[in-house]
């Protein structure tokens, strides 16, 4: 059985209506207790899309161009189902398309962004994260997605993390800052208001995980910079695991991964005490309490999620051209199937 912050093994159920003259309406395909496969696409190409797979391992593809009868834009970002909708985040179509989570109908669109990354939601108002030196979340109606407020925050907002009123934003300065950030920006969802700034001893913040103790633990990827003509190696900071208490908001305590490596996806197994993160060279396991790492996979990774049997699901975009995969491993490294996907698959949504 499949589960995740963003995956599962989904049925397929086909629904069939007739008229009142007996002629068969179209087939409406639902998707449900499985998972979604985001394929980025391309840049510039406009070919993001999504694939399903169901229960029994059959892989639909181009679920919402074949749904909707249009393409679904460029450079697909990510997804996240909050309720009954799926909000599908295309960052170089600068869009959220908003879907029915079962059905995958259009519903609406959020507009208006700029280089959107990653949705969160919290008191019936959607929160976006947006790239740019100067980043902001962009704060939404959850009903109407008329836009309510801008907040700024630091460089390169991309994921949050959302702890009872408040939102954690990780101000990656992974795009276009040309300075380093070491910052987490907490915005408090009743008042839309940054009340806090956590400034960590590592650069580029990227993802957060919890622990089983409750403590909140973010992977920061490390600052590079380069030379923009020559592309030399200019500036090099160490990325690293770091510890919060979520209630003093201080570090607890630190990790350094690599001086040269620089990982940006970061999950945890469901107990909470073993972390996974991506490197260019592959995944490697963090044990919490022991400190300890450990290489599972040797491969690039673009995209990884894990289900409610500590199942890892990684996702392979091959040559970045053609279609990819996502490959099902157990938590110890061993292979139990693959799934094909579109091109640049980068994540992978559990459905329920």
């Amino acid at each position: 059985m499949f589960k995740s912050i963003s995956v599962i093994a989904v049925s397929l159920v086909l629904f069939s209506s007739c008229n009142k003259d007996g002629d068969n309406k179209e087939l409406v395909k639902t998707y449900s207790n499985g998972m979604f496969i985001t394929n980025e696409g391309n840049f510039g190409k406009g070919n993001g899309s999504v694939s399903f797979v169901d229960n029994k391992g059959v892989v639909d593809t181009l679920i919402f161009e074949r749904t909707n009868k249009r393409p679904l834009g460029d450079q697909l970002q990510s997804m996240e189902i909050i309720a009954d909708k799926a909000y599908l985040t295309l960052s170089n179509s600068n869009k959220i398309e908003v879907v029915d989570a079962v059905n995958f109908k259009e519903i609406g669109v959020v507009a208006g962004l700029s280089l959107p990354r990653y949705v969160n939601g919290a008191n019936s108002k959607l929160y976006v994260t947006q790239w740019g030196a100067t980043g902001t979340v962009e704060v939404f109606n959850a009903d109407t997605f008329e836009k309510v407020k801008s907040i700024a925050v630091g460089i390169d907002p991309d994921k949050m993390l959302k702890l009872n009123n408040e939102l954690w934003v990780a101000n990656s300065s992974s795009g276009f800052g040309s300075n380093a950030d070491n910052t987490i920006s907490v915005i408090n969802t009743d008042t839309d208001n940054v009340v806090e700034t956590i400034s960590l001893s590592a650069n580029n913040p990227r993802a957060f995980v919890t622990d089983k103790d409750g403590d909140v633990w973010v992977l920061c990827s490390g600052y590079v910079k380069y030379d923009p003509s020559t592309y030399a190696l200019l500036e090099e900071t160490p990325s690293m695991l770091i510890e919060i208490d979520v209630n003093t908001k201080k570090e607890k305590s630190t990790f350094k991964i690599s001086d040269t490596s620089h990982p940006s996806k970061l999950v945890a197994n469901n107990i909470g005490d073993t972390f996974y993160y991506t490197t260019y060279g592959g995944v490697t396991s963090f044990k919490v309490e022991s400190n300890t790492i450990n290489l599972l996979f040797d491969k690039p990774v673009y995209g990884i999620n894990i289900d409610e049997d500590d199942n890892i699901y990684l996702a392979d975009a091959k040559d970045y051209i053609s279609n990819g995969d996502v490959l099902k491993y157990n938590s110890e490294g061993k292979i139990i199937t693959s799934f094909k996907s579109g091109i640049i698959p980068n994540g992978v949504v559990f459905s329920y």
